[in-house]
C-alpha cells in the first residue's frame, strides 16, 4: 500500500471516528447577553499560527492529522510527535500534544516534564500557560498559579494583538481560571467563566467540572 493511501486511510479512520465538534451555540438568551459582552471573537475554525504555516504542507497536514489522533489513540502518537519535536523544535503544539498523549496514557511524570519544557521554551503560548497553571492549582500553590498570567486573568489583555480565538482556547482558559477563583474563593469571576462555558460548550469537561466545583461549595445556581 502506498503513502498515500496509507494517509488517506488514517484520514478516513479518524473522520469515522471523531465526534463532530459542536458550533457556538446563540440559542439562549442568557447565551448571546455573554457572547457578546465578550470583547472578542470566537471561532471553531483552525487558528492559523505563522510558524506552523511557515512549515512545509505535509508537516503542516500531519501536524493536523496528531491534533486529533493524540484525541482518540494517544499511544499511536507519541513516537511520531517525539521525532517531530526534534526536527521542530519551535513548534509549541508538538509540546501541548505531547502532554496530552503522555497524560491521557496515564504518563503523569513524563506529561508533568513535557508540560513543564514547554512553558520554558514557549512562556507566551496559551496552551503551554493553561497547563503549567493547572498543575500548580492541583498542587494548591495558588500565589504562584497567578505569576504565570502575571495576575492578569483577561484572554485580550494577555494577547492584545489578538480578537480572534478558537473554541479550545476559550474554553481551555475559561475552564482553569474559573476553577482558580472559585478555589481561591472568588465566586463571581468563577460564575462569570462559568456563565462564557455554558455559552460555548455546555458539556465541555471543563464546564461540568467548574460546575461541580462551585456546586459542592453552595454556590452554583443554575
Amino acid at each position: 500500500m502506498s503513502k498515500k493511501r496509507n494517509k488517506n486511510s488514517r484520514k478516513k479512520q479518524l473522520k469515522s471516528r471523531m465526534r463532530p465538534e459542536s458550533k457556538i451555540r446563540h440559542v439562549k438568551l442568557n447565551d448571546v447577553r455573554v457572547l457578546g459582552s465578550l470583547d472578542y471573537r470566537i471561532t471553531d475554525e483552525p487558528v492559523e499560527d505563522e510558524d506552523v504555516r511557515a512549515l512545509p504542507e505535509k508537516v503542516q497536514e500531519q501536524i493536523n492529522d496528531l491534533h486529533d489522533l493524540v484525541q482518540i489513540s494517544p499511544l499511536d502518537t507519541i513516537e511520531e510527535l517525539q521525532i517531530l519535536i526534534k526536527r521542530y523544535p519551535h513548534i509549541p503544539q508538538l509540546y501541548n500534544y505531547l502532554y496530552t498523549a503522555y497524560e491521557a496514557s496515564g504518563q503523569r511524570s513524563r506529561a508533568n516534564k513535557i508540560m513543564r519544557e514547554n512553558y520554558d521554551k514557549n512562556p507566551t503560548y496559551l496552551f503551554a500557560k493553561i497547563n503549567y497553571f493547572e498543575y500548580l492549582i492541583n498542587q494548591r500553590k495558588f500565589k504562584k498559579a497567578a505569576t504565570i498570567f502575571d495576575h492578569n486573568f483577561h484572554l485580550t489583555s494577555l494577547y492584545p494583538k489578538r480578537d480572534l480565538f478558537h473554541v479550545s482556547e476559550v474554553t481551555a482558559f475559561n475552564g482553569v481560571i474559573g476553577y482558580y477563583h472559585a478555589m481561591t474563593g472568588q465566586y463571581h469571576e468563577a460564575k462569570r467563566c462559568l456563565d462564557i462555558l455554558s455559552a460555548v460548550s455546555p458539556v465541555n469537561m471543563q464546564t461540568l467540572r467548574l460546575e461541580r466545583k462551585l456546586e459542592s461549595l453552595g454556590k452554583f445556581a443554575a
